[in-house]
């Protein structure tokens, strides 16, 4: 997944680990409703073979 205005992209394989972190660490639910944890804008899937 990819975030636009931070211009940061989570491999698909880590999206479930980061979310269960943020979740306990930070008491965050941003990555499970599809938002970026850091800025909260919406997360978008990159086309194939964007990185």
């Amino acid at each position: 997944m990819y975030c636009p205005k931070c211009n940061k992209t989570i491999p698909d394989e880590r999206m479930e680990e980061i979310g269960r972190q943020l979740a306990e660490q930070f008491k965050s639910d941003a990555i499970a409703k599809g938002n970026c944890p850091v800025c909260g804008t919406r997360l978008i899937k990159p086309k194939k073979g964007e990185k």
